[in-house]
């Protein structure tokens, strides 16, 4: 049923590549809104992630995905070496060092982009209500979007949740993970 009620749009594009792109995103949109129904509110966005990591493979670069659910198991974890914690940032809270320490041993051409050390660079974003939004724009411009989502987890966790929002609707081309409403006139 959700495959027929994608092919029954009116949008039809010039090539055959071009009408594929939107029935797949028709279709997954569709799939996504018909499985969120049935999930609690606060159950959508591990949902979203989820099919994201699983429809946007492309999106994730090795290691990410394990890094951001916990699963990567590395040597270093939650400990700084004396090495490591002299070349970490001064702005950055003490108790986000073995975070960002390990996003960065565990993820280096990632660190190298970030230019951590510029301090007035990262100073107003590391205070920021909205940091998730207001990425100093010469970084964003070199990062992927699951990479700022691994950038707030490490060092603003208190904005995660708005992050993870942000990356879901993107990857899946949703405007929000609310599913939506039931029209009860129509379904009676």
């Amino acid at each position: 049923p959700l495959f027929e009620k994608a092919l029954k749009t009116n949008e039809r594009s010039a090539t055959a590549a071009d009408t594929i792109r939107s029935l797949k995103s028709r279709i997954l949109k569709l799939c996504y809104e018909f499985v969120s129904r049935s999930l609690f509110k606060a159950d959508r966005l591990m949902f979203a992630m989820h099919l994201a990591h699983g429809m946007c493979p492309a999106d994730f670069a090795p290691n990410e995905w394990p890094l951001f659910t916990g699963q990567l198991v590395s040597g270093k974890h939650g400990s700084i070496s004396g090495s490591s914690s002299m070349s970490m940032p001064s702005w950055v809270a003490a108790d986000r060092l073995p975070i960002l320490s390990q996003l960065l041993t565990t993820l280096p051409e990632f660190a190298a982009q970030l230019n951590l050390r510029q301090s007035e660079l990262w100073s107003s974003w590391a205070v920021s209500p909205q940091c998730e939004i207001e990425f100093p724009l010469e970084v964003k411009r070199k990062l992927r979007p699951f990479q700022l989502v691994l950038l707030v987890q490490a060092l603003r966790p208190d904005r995660l949740q708005s992050a993870m929002q942000n990356f879901a609707c993107g990857a899946l081309s949703l405007t929000s993970l609310d599913p939506e409403s039931v029209n009860l006139t129509r379904l009676y």
